[in-house]
């Protein structure tokens, strides 16, 4: 019966949230995400410190419970706790976590200015539309502030979700204005946002009746000098190029490095197609439908595994095997790394 619940994050927390929706890409919304109010959430911790907060139950002899999960470097929020944050605050300035803290909250005061601001253009830049929303053609000569601001919102409100927005999925919706008429976007919760004779319309992925659209493939184009991110439904694929001056490759399932010198072709993001197979470890090959069915795939869930291909040779069912063709050797010299996130610790 009661009426908040209360949660015991604290600065700490807070600090992590920051840097984590930070280098996944995200804007002043991801940057103050925790609040001290929101909804009937509270947290009255949220003004104190880790330290702080265990200096206070040593002193009352108060013991206290540690998550062991905690402990590990598994998930992405413990790295930047262990590692990241912890060599800002000794190494760089003690004061880290609260300056990040205070910045929140002046963050959290423009946002709300440009919610206001958004909201008021909103009604002269978005048409409803019985498949979602359109954004309308004059939208592109407003600031990229007040149409990013907007198109998030919509996003939100069409998915009814709150989370794994990031500014690669506004910034795809955005490029769709340098697009021809019947451009597509996939948008994560099977969001959609096509370019029409209006503008853009943001919506739900209508049900498919045929093949269409199916086996799209997106190019992945690789620069020396800097990583790439594409987005392919749900998921965020990052690749970059790096020189072979490390020891043992680590095994990683949702970061895999590969030979770059034997990639001769363009490589694709794309679900499955016949005649695709990937190389074992004795030289020969597997088609990949037979390395889905020996892994026990569901049927129904066979085209929506992602696979980065070079022609129809996979170099990574993602999510579960590479190529052994593709696999770093001690004469490689230069590697492809390959990081991908769905928008959770675990990733996808």
């Amino acid at each position: 019966g009661g009426g908040k619940i209360a949660l015991a994050h604290h600065q700490d927390d807070l600090a992590e949230t920051m840097l984590h929706h930070l280098v996944r890409g995200t804007g002043i919304a991801g940057l103050c995400s925790l609040k001290p109010v929101s909804g009937n959430r509270i947290r009255p911790l949220l003004c104190l410190g880790k330290e702080e907060i265990l200096a206070y139950l040593e002193e009352a002899g108060q013991s206290w419970r540690t998550d062991s999960s905690n402990l590990e470097d598994d998930y992405t929020r413990n790295r930047i706790r262990h590692h990241v944050l912890e060599e800002l605050k000794t190494e760089v300035n003690p004061q880290a976590v609260r300056h990040m803290a205070q910045l929140s909250e002046e963050l959290e005061e423009a946002r709300e200015v440009l919610d206001r601001v958004a909201e008021k253009e909103r009604k002269r830049y978005v048409k409803e539309d019985a498949d979602g929303a359109i954004l309308l053609e004059a939208l592109k000569k407003e600031p990229d502030l007040i149409s990013r601001q907007i198109i998030h919102t919509l996003l939100k409100e069409i998915s009814g979700k709150q989370k794994n927005f990031t500014r690669i999925h506004i910034e795809a919706v955005q490029q769709l204005w340098k697009q021809k008429v019947g451009a597509r976007r996939d948008l994560p919760y099977e969001m959609q946002a096509r370019r029409t004779y209006d503008g853009i319309l943001l919506g739900q992925k209508k049900e498919k009746t045929s093949n269409t659209g199916k086996n799209e493939a997106i190019s992945v184009t690789v620069q020396s000098s800097q990583s790439e991110s594409f987005q392919a439904g749900d998921l965020i694929l990052t690749v970059s190029l790096i020189s072979r001056d490390f020891g043992k490759i680590q095994e990683k399932k949702y970061t895999k490095w590969f030979d770059y010198d034997k990639i001769k072709d363009t490589l694709s993001v794309r679900n499955r197609q016949t005649g695709d197979y990937i190389t074992l470890a004795s030289g020969g090959r597997k088609s990949v439908k037979s390395f889905m069915i020996d892994e026990k795939i569901p049927r129904e869930s066979r085209d929506a595994v992602l696979l980065l291909a070079e022609g129809s040779h996979v170099l990574w069912i993602v999510g579960y095997r590479i190529s052994e063709y593709y696999k770093v050797t001690e004469q490689t010299k230069n590697i492809l790394q390959v990081q991908t996130d769905g928008g959770t610790d675990s990733g996808r």
